[in-house]
């Protein structure tokens, strides 16, 4: 889905976007926003950073109560 900002390239059929903190530098890379949490001790030698299992966090919520867990 594009948003205020982001260009469709249909040469390559990717979406550029541009984030706040590099203006004038587009990129076909989304970022996602996860403010989650996780116990060690749910956590296992099997994952990293790239693996972190989303049953096992605790997500934060805003003060006017949207779960920040996931958007582009």
């Amino acid at each position: 889905m594009l948003t205020v900002g982001d260009t469709w390239d249909a040469v390559t059929g990717t979406v550029q976007r541009t984030y706040p903190w590099a203006p004038g530098r587009p990129f076909r890379t989304t970022c996602y926003l996860s403010d989650a949490e996780w116990l060690l001790e749910d956590l296992g030698a099997a994952h990293d950073l790239y693996s972190l299992p989303a049953d096992k966090a605790a997500y934060r919520v805003r003060s006017d109560g949207q779960v920040l867990d996931t958007w582009t």
